[in-house]
């Protein structure tokens, strides 16, 4: 029998292999990230029975244009893949078909991920975007508006005045007091001028939050289309 010299080293050796392991099984952990997330299609047709796969399951949703979906609970990686699932004609196995991907982030807790782009097809693919929407910095009473059109916008809510770049969006926060009706106007860009797109009263709710959507259009008599989603929040839910 053969003994080893100097045991040492091996020993050494063995010890960073497994502190190594125990550092990537911690690194793999911290990297998780679990949130709760709604969806909304921005399109003319709903996306049927996506999959997604949280917490080591695979998961089935469907993403509608009219209305968002009752909250999910998400537990993986920060990529959040969307994906289809089809059997291989070669092998039969089932592969799965990313065609979405929602960037998360581990600071989030609440979360709202809109689809944009084609809607079905054998080059299926939507572009995602994840908006943070926590209820410390989107409480009940507040308005959420995204500017989705190419041009730049203005707007006015209750009291409240802002500006908007394309793609861009911003929370307003009013008081806690209901009103009947508050002034909501958005104006968009024209070269060096501002053109009124849309000018209306809105009931003031304090539970509720809404959630507003500016696309641009071709029709000089409405200049913009704007969409509302409101949601109503329980007060005595925690934050």
């Amino acid at each position: 029998m053969k003994y080893l010299k100097n045991p040492a080293p091996i020993g050494l050796a063995l010890m960073l292999f497994f502190n190594s392991l125990a550092q990537a099984a911690t690194m793999k952990e911290e990297d998780l990230v679990s949130v709760e997330f709604t969806t909304l299609a921005l399109g003319n047709r709903n996306i049927e029975d996506l999959k997604y796969e949280s917490d080591g399951q695979v998961r089935t949703i469907s993403i509608y244009t009219r209305t968002f979906t009752q909250p999910h609970s998400y537990s993986g990686p920060p990529s959040m893949i969307f994906f289809r699932e089809e059997r291989s004609p070669s092998d039969g196995t089932i592969q799965r078909i990313p065609v979405a991907n929602a960037k998360l982030s581990p600071n989030q807790k609440e979360v709202l991920i809109l689809f944009m782009g084609n809607d079905g097809g054998s080059d299926e693919h939507y572009q995602v975007f994840t908006v943070k929407r926590d209820r410390s910095i989107f409480p009940a009473g507040s308005y959420q508006i995204f500017n989705l059109s190419e041009y730049a916008i203005t707007g006015k809510i209750g009291e409240e005045l802002f500006q908007l770049n394309d793609m861009d969006s911003t929370v307003v926060e009013l008081s806690n007091r209901e009103t009947t009706a508050i002034e909501v106007k958005f104006a968009r860009s024209e070269g060096d001028s501002w053109t009124l797109a849309y000018n209306s009263l809105w009931p003031h709710r304090t539970n509720f939050r809404s959630n507003i959507f500016i696309f641009g259009t071709d029709d000089e008599v409405n200049p913009v289309n704007v969409q509302v989603f409101k949601e109503y929040l329980n007060p005595d839910s925690s934050e």
